[in-house]
């Protein structure tokens, strides 16, 4: 009734992007074959693109490629969620969950889900 799942990303890219999340999930069967409930802790920290700038330099010359994206930005957040799956197994799921982003640049999200699922 219980399960441990782990996960962890390495990304990069060509605008100088790099990031590393890890992410732990645990699932627990709440009522078998019935509901399920899933708790969920992510914890990303990214470094900035190479054009990224807070601010445009003041009386300098303009850089020729900029963004102040702050998601292109340096940052970290950490991540708590909930989902509860109810379903009938192999006809139907239905699930629930609500997510919050906690970013140390203070773009603090809550995020909630709704999902349906039909077996045909």
């Amino acid at each position: 009734g219980t399960s441990l799942e782990g996960g962890l990303r390495l990304y990069g890219d060509d605008w100088g992007v790099e990031s590393v999340t890890f992410e732990p999930r645990l699932y627990q069967t709440l009522i078998p074959d019935r509901l399920l409930a899933r708790l969920r802790y992510r914890y990303t920290v990214q470094s900035a693109a190479d054009d990224y700038v807070e601010s445009l330099p003041g009386g300098g010359p303009i850089p020729e490629f900029r963004t102040s994206d702050s998601d292109l930005g340096d940052w970290d957040a950490h991540s708590f969620g909930v989902q509860f799956v109810l379903f009938r197994g192999g006809e139907w799921e239905l699930d629930f969950g609500v997510d919050q982003v906690l970013r140390e640049d203070g773009l603090d999200a809550t995020l909630a889900t709704l999902g349906y699922r039909l077996h045909l």
